[in-house]
């Protein structure tokens, strides 16, 4: 056997291998194997290696996860399902320069001319793929709305940290809402609701905790690694990945470019009738909720809304301190 056919088999063996006995738990002196596996001699069967030849064509071979040598026919490994092969196809479309092109240039023709997305071919591209989108179904969860103090410095009532009146009061354009449309905002904790709305050097809101039952059909925008959609538009996952949905507005300006390409894939998912989105906070560690109509869901204020005040970094409460223990 020569070096290149032995670097060709050795080459798919990497690609077919999770993992080697050494990556596995340990259990009683014997590995408990969390994924399908095999062993090396059934594996080469696909190259028809020889019996004979079996030693030599695993020369020099590791476990491609943890390096272990795996030099023998009868080592048992953990091998990669059909869905593991698909998800690495994705991320390999997801990483190239093409599906990169794609949205940069929508990105840039949306930039310009927002009211007319559905007419570039990636918006009719997103358009049509949103009906096989992941969604999520709510029972019953506790969700959180903050709001910066007003000029009263008070705390609002529980009426008052709804939905807002877009008659009543100035509804500012948002991330997945239009200026004058009034959607309800939350987040999945305290902090990531207070960073959500935070503007300068506030260290202070009001916070609202809701109980949230029955929300079904949310749109779910978290990319999740361990449970990547295979059957979904790769268009669709591109725009999550390369962080077309989340990224940072800049509060000082009323030119908000961010917001277009999330607000044309809320206008969408109104259109397939979802009731909510679900996504990654673009400021925290947290989870956002963009409910479209609070009647699709119970929705209750838990208790009344409270002050909340963000947590100070270590090396700040110590100075703190200090300036207080010296008079200052």
């Amino acid at each position: 056997m020569d070096d290149h056919e032995r670097e060709d088999i050795q080459k798919y063996l990497k690609a077919e291998i999770h993992g080697c006995y050494n990556c596995q738990p340990w259990e009683s002196g014997e590995p408990v194997w969390i994924e399908p596996k095999s062993d090396l001699y059934d594996l080469l069967q696909y190259y028809e290696v020889e019996d004979k030849d079996m030693d030599d064509a695993l020369s020099g071979f590791c476990c491609p996860r943890c390096g272990t040598p795996l030099e023998s026919p009868h080592d048992e490994v953990s091998v990669k399902t059909e869905y593991d092969h698909k998800v690495a196809k994705i991320f390999k479309e997801l990483d190239h320069d093409a599906i990169k092109k794609k949205l940069v240039d929508f990105n840039n023709f949306i930039t310009n001319f927002p009211y007319l997305a559905i007419s570039h071919p990636v918006g009719k591209e997103i358009f049509n793929c949103i009906t096989k989108a992941p969604t999520y179904n709510m029972t019953e969860e506790i969700w959180y709305r903050a709001r910066l103090l007003n000029d009263e410095s008070r705390i609002f009532n529980s009426d008052e940290m709804k939905t807002p009146d877009p008659s009543k009061i100035y509804v500012k354009e948002g991330r997945y809402n239009h200026t004058g449309q009034s959607f309800l905002y939350l987040a999945s904790d305290q902090k990531t609701s207070f960073l959500e709305i935070k503007k300068n050097k506030e260290n202070t809101c009001v916070i609202q905790e809701f109980i949230i039952r029955d929300l079904k059909n949310i749109l779910d925008l978290r990319f999740d690694y361990s449970d990547i959609p295979i059957d979904v538009d790769i268009i669709y996952l591109a725009l999550i990945y390369n962080g077309y949905l989340n990224k940072i507005a800049d509060n000082k300006s009323s030119w908000k470019p961010e917001y277009f390409i999330p607000r044309f894939l809320a206008d969408a998912a109104r259109k397939y009738g979802y009731s909510a989105i679900l996504y990654t906070s673009a400021v925290s560690f947290g989870f956002n909720l963009t409910i479209f109509n609070e009647k699709s869901a119970t929705i209750i204020p838990k208790d009344d809304p409270y002050l909340y005040e963000e947590e100070k970094h270590p090396l700040e409460i110590l100075k703190r301190k200090r300036n207080k223990a010296a008079g200052n």
